[in-house]
């Protein structure tokens, strides 16, 4: 049995001379396609071998096999990147993956294929609303003028990793620690505040995706933007409230100010939505992929895969936040 994923990968320049290719990387077979009615993106397609013994009850668990399948097709739209020397963002089409039986007894078996195994973290999350009119209180952060290019900075990312790298340096910049020494002071700050952070959500931050999104010395892997992707929003809205409300700007004091509330918030690693009764909010949210990995594409979609493809027969649910209304 085969294991077939797919990537949507788009350029900021035309890659037609390059987009139709077949490469192998490490186990994965990869095939590009063009895409109608775009001249700067393409459809990536990964092949791999799949053991039919994970498939049971119905449900396909394809975790062990997702990493690497996803990182061959990351060389493979990194490699085009380089080669046209241009950016690259990569999403998830739908479908985004199927299997594809190599016997009698493989497509006995996905007769009963019903849908993937769901991953443990939400595949729509939502975003506070993180704007405020600066320009008319920009007394408020004369004493921290010198954290203002970092949040502009944060805003101008394209990629999760570099978001990241930014939303600590404001961290360390607000607090003058980095690393672990960040932790209970920033807990500490955060604690009091509107979100309802844990110790080991903030020492997950610091000490688990800083280091392997900053270095890549000594570990066997690093973190890319599909590891991170999910905690941003929840990240993005704590140093925002570090920014506006921390008393006392460059120091490790974690005392607070009472001068800047997001309205809707997040509260909760789950991201739950909470916002004030009787004032006018908006509400942006991102849906992933099934498997929580990369945003998902509602422009790209497969209308006539291939006949030999299995789909899954009741396709997996996308798992999002809660609503609660504050009077």
């Amino acid at each position: 049995m085969k294991l077939i994923r797919l990537l949507h990968a788009s350029y900021d320049s035309n890659p037609e001379k390059l987009a139709s290719f077949d490469a192998r990387v490490g186990d994965v077979e990869i095939h590009s396609s063009r895409i109608n009615g775009s001249d700067k993106a393409i459809l990536l397609i990964g092949k791999t071998d799949f053991s039919p013994f994970h498939l049971s009850g119905g449900v396909a668990d394809i975790t062990s096999y997702l990493r690497p399948i996803e990182m061959s097709l990351e060389i493979a739209i990194d490699a085009l990147s380089v080669s046209l020397g241009t950016a690259r963002k990569i999403s998830s089409p739908h479908p985004c993956a199927a299997l594809i039986p190599d016997s009698t007894e493989d497509r006995h078996a996905l007769k009963e294929f019903k849908s993937w195994r769901r991953v443990k973290r939400p595949t729509v999350f939502p975003f506070a609303d993180l704007r405020m009119n600066l320009l008319e209180q920009m007394h408020l952060v004369q004493d921290r003028i010198d954290g203002l290019p970092l949040v502009a900075a944060i805003n101008c990312h394209g990629n999760g990793i570099g978001k990241l790298h930014d939303l600590i340096r404001l961290f360390e910049r607000a607090f003058a620690l980095a690393d672990r020494k960040l932790i209970n002071p920033l807990y500490a700050f955060l604690s009091t505040g509107i979100g309802d952070y844990a110790h080991k959500e903030i020492h997950h931050w610091i000490s688990e995706l800083r280091h392997p999104a900053t270095h890549a010395d000594k570990r066997e892997s690093y973190l890319l933007d599909r590891d991170v992707i999910s905690y941003l929003p929840r990240i993005h809205q704590a140093a925002i409230d570090v920014f506006m409300n921390k008393k006392t700007w460059r120091d490790n004091t974690s005392d607070r100010l009472a001068r800047w509330h997001p309205n809707p918030y997040l509260t909760t690693v789950d991201s739950i939505i909470n916002f004030k009764q009787g004032r006018d909010v908006t509400i942006d949210m991102q849906l992933l992929d099934p498997f929580g990995s990369y945003p998902a594409n509602l422009e790209a979609v497969l209308t006539s895969p291939p006949e030999e493809w299995v789909l899954p027969s009741e396709p997996n649910q996308s798992s999002g936040p809660s609503v609660v209304v504050h009077a």
